[in-house]
């Protein structure tokens, strides 16, 4: 019989597979290779990036270039394996905020330091109530929180993908 701790780490998706195939393959070999995926480099930078574990069950990836962060505290991202393919299903066409902005008005996919998605407007005019003048800045999510470019909080950005055309 296999590990539990082997295969407690697996996705449900896995876990369900290997028992509706259970004595038509090696179970301990197709644990092993479910489990390991290779970590692709930064999505961000390119640099190289490292699984550590936290503590308990969190898991951490790290770049050791930009120092982008991730971990699996997040309900879909709880195994090692997850945090692994959410990393490497990044878009690889992202732009550092330091070497471009978008077009002022579009939106677009941003990220924040910890590498978290969202959408995001930039606009060279977003009033601030505290100064008295427009400054530079992100409209970021449905509420429209302002963030503005000094403070370094929205680090990368990309284009939006189309949608997918419906078939007539």
């Amino acid at each position: 019989m296999i590990g539990n701790e082997l295969f407690d780490e697996l996705s449900t998706e896995d876990k369900e597979l290997i028992l509706n195939t259970a004595g038509k393959i090696d179970l301990k070999k197709e644990i092993k290779m479910r489990k390991h995926i290779k970590l692709k480099r930064c999505p961000f930078c390119g640099g190289k990036a490292k699984v550590h574990k936290e503590f308990n069950s969190i898991w951490g990836i790290e770049c050791k270039k930009c120092k982008l962060f991730i971990n699996s505290r997040m309900p879909y991202l709880n195994k090692k394996r997850d945090l692994i393919k959410y990393w490497n299903s990044r878009p690889s066409n992202i732009i550092s905020v330091k070497d471009k902005l978008p077009p002022e008005g579009r939106l677009v996919l941003v990220y924040d330091k910890s590498g978290s998605p969202n959408i995001g407007l930039y606009s060279k005019n977003i009033y601030s109530f505290e100064e008295k003048k427009n400054k530079e800045g992100w409209l970021v999510g449905s509420l429209g929180q302002i963030l503005y470019l000094e403070e370094n909080i929205i680090t990368w950005w990309t284009e939006i993908p189309e949608a997918p055309k419906r078939n007539k």
